[in-house]
């Protein structure tokens, strides 16, 4: 799912009279709209969809147009995304988090962590214990009780996520597309009137 942006044969009349900015104009105009459709479908998706900005455009990658292309390209991620990107809080009985708006949800048993590398994220146990190989745990003895001398045992952990941005965008693409055909058509006239007038 996404959006091609293209330089159309229309505007070849219109810039006609100045070909070596034409395609710097043509250019700059589809970085406008896919710059803009992004936005757009950012902000529609906050409507329903309780994610962070910062989050729901990383989910919409942008390939910019140049002046030898004169493509621009916004696309839709498809695979799940983490909780982390809904606002999660610590409670005493687990993970508060609101994915839709108007729609708080408490996971039990969840927890935040920051892992070795850095990566902050809500995680969960599962499965049998078993001794870890990587990470603090890795190759501790327990020191004290009935276990002392025994090797630490750990649950795994595995990250949450949830829903996907073609999940959250369905049903608004086409309007959104729209939009940016709009405003990309828009743009090009201002920034022709702009060329002519020698701006």
């Amino acid at each position: 799912m996404g959006i091609r942006l293209e330089g159309f044969s229309e505007a070849d009349r219109f810039l006609a009279g100045l070909p070596r900015r034409a395609r710097s104009i043509l250019s700059q105009t589809l970085n406008d709209g896919a710059k803009h459709a992004a936005t757009e479908a950012t902000r529609r998706v906050r409507e329903t969809w309780n994610i962070k900005i910062r989050a729901a455009k990383a989910q919409l990658p942008i390939t910019r147009s140049n002046a030898e292309t004169l493509r621009a390209t916004i696309r839709v991620k498809g695979g799940p995304i983490a909780l982390m990107a809904f606002g999660p809080k610590q409670t005493r009985r687990g993970i508060s988090i609101k994915v839709r708006r108007g729609k708080q949800t408490v996971l039990r048993h969840a927890f935040l962590a920051t892992m070795q590398s850095g990566h902050t994220g809500v995680f969960y146990r599962r499965g049998p214990k078993v001794q870890p190989r990587r990470g603090r745990y890795a190759g501790r003895i327990i020191k004290r009780g009935p276990r002392s001398g025994q090797p630490l045992l750990r649950q795994r952990i595995y990250e949450r996520y949830v829903v996907s941005m073609p999940t959250m965008v369905r049903g608004l693409w086409p309007e959104i597309e729209a939009d940016a055909r709009a405003y990309l058509n828009l743009r090009l006239h201002q920034q022709i009137a702009r060329a002519l007038e020698g701006k």
